[in-house]
């Protein structure tokens, strides 16, 4: 279990299929990490979903990078 609340943004990103690590995982990570978790799963994907559907992966990694810029952390 992760104790404490972190002050930073935490991204997860998650293969909806994934066995080896299941969603209901991610779930509770994101529940444990506090209200600056984000959870964004990827459908029609397992535990490699950068290579399963890069596509996909990378849209979702530019929506990360450009909230963090927007938020004006610019490190």
């Amino acid at each position: 279990m992760i104790v404490g609340i972190f002050l930073q943004r935490v991204y997860l990103v998650w293969g909806e299929n994934d066995r080896i690590f299941p969603v209901e995982v991610a779930n509770s990570l994101k529940e444990n990490l506090g209200v600056n978790a984000t959870l964004v799963c990827i459908e029609k994907t397992g535990h490699i979903f950068p290579v399963e559907r890069p596509f996909v992966y990378n849209k979702c990694l530019k929506k990360i990078l450009a909230s963090i810029y927007k938020d004006g952390h610019t490190k």
